[in-house]
């Protein structure tokens, strides 16, 4: 596996240092309102101390990626990834809130701001974009390509939604499955979906995009974990103890098999 050389630019490390910065000040937030006085002052606008950082978390996520990506790929293979994302997650979230096909019926709140058709909320298209990309960057790393990086990374895509889903519609209310489910109240064909989805999605990037080559830059990893770890956090500082622990689980094994694979291969992963 040939090492490509990367730096990534002061654009990026700013958007990453605020990033970072919004899931601490989310984090904390959500600890400071167990203390009673702090609730009773903030009762007047918690709606939009829930809402603003989540916002900016959701601006940030597909920018980071952006910025990390683009001197790599260029900009016409930086776009085609994004719109070829973006459009199979807008698609697929408006057949499944519209459908209950194929997620499972669920419907989103109104805590992620304005919706396309008052359906699926803008921000979370481009989400399937960001964790796409860097699911698909893992996979490269397990120098995998083909159907087999493809199957790879729409398998890591869903280890990550073990996380999301029960931090955002089981420890909090970003979106409800109203018929519940054996799994933190949501249905199996959840799980489902979110494979077929991204199995779209990845066979957009293999076959149309042809692919990426390996970064190796140590910020695929770093940014994956940030935004599996996000949720399952916000879990914990739920007390939903049981889905902390399932996310944090489910979440370390595409980023133990990317360090296995690299330490087995003396693969080295750095800024040059």
């Amino acid at each position: 596996m040939s090492k490509t050389p990367y730096i990534p630019d002061r654009y990026f490390r700013w958007s990453v240092l605020i990033f970072l910065g919004t899931i601490v000040f989310s984090l904390a937030g959500m600890l400071l309102l167990y203390i009673p006085p702090v609730t009773a002052f903030f009762a007047p606008i918690l709606s939009w101390l829930i809402k603003i950082p989540t916002w900016i978390y959701m601006v940030l996520m597909p920018i980071t990626v952006w910025l990390l990506y683009y001197p790599h790929l260029g900009l016409h293979k930086s776009l085609f990834f994004l719109v070829w994302a973006v459009f199979v997650g807008t698609v697929m979230e408006l057949l499944g809130t519209a459908t209950g096909f194929p997620f499972g019926k669920y419907f989103y709140t109104d805590l992620l701001g304005p919706k396309i058709l008052d359906l699926v909320p803008y921000f979370i298209p481009p989400a399937w974009y960001a964790m796409g990309l860097l699911s698909f960057d893992l996979a490269t790393r397990l120098a995998l390509k083909g159907m087999k990086r493809v199957l790879a990374a729409s398998l890591f895509m869903v280890l990550w939604d073990f996380s999301l889903d029960p931090a955002m519609s089981y420890a909090q209310t970003f979106w409800v499955f109203p018929d519940g489910g054996f799994f933190f109240g949501m249905p199996p064909e959840n799980w489902l979906g979110w494979f077929a989805s991204a199995l779209i999605i990845m066979l957009g990037f293999e076959y149309l995009g042809h692919g990426i080559r390996p970064t190796l830059t140590p910020w695929a990893p770093r940014l994956w974990f940030l935004n599996a770890a996000f949720p399952f956090l916000v879990s914990l500082v739920s007390l939903k103890v049981a889905a902390f622990g399932f996310g944090l689980f489910a979440s370390m094994i595409p980023l133990l098999a990317v360090w296995a694979y690299e330490h087995q291969t003396g693969t080295e992963t750095g800024e040059k």
